[in-house]
């Protein structure tokens, strides 16, 4: 049970380092084009559908898993400090 409880703060510190650093990057590309928001604004609901076709892929559970909606705002996803 000890192994399966560090496997997974593992995974869970590895997908937060994920996170962190594709965050990163997309504030850079922000920063360099800060017109990029807007059009950030206006893909966002795509890219999240996207996502979600993703995380049930590699997780291997049903798209039905994830929420059909974001469960933050774009401003939360970009804000270095939220995670779910």
């Amino acid at each position: 049970m000890s192994y399966w409880k560090s496997e997974g703060q593992k995974s869970r510190n590895h997908w937060e380092a994920e996170i962190i650093n594709f965050r990163q990057l997309i504030q850079d590309e922000l920063a360099d084009s800060p017109s990029l928001k807007v059009y950030l604004q206006e893909i966002w609901q795509e890219c999240y559908q996207y996502g979600r076709k993703i995380a049930a892929k590699r997780s291997q559970l049903p798209l039905t898993t994830f929420p059909e909606t974001p469960i933050a705002t774009l401003d939360q996803i970009l804000d270095e400090d939220w995670l779910p």
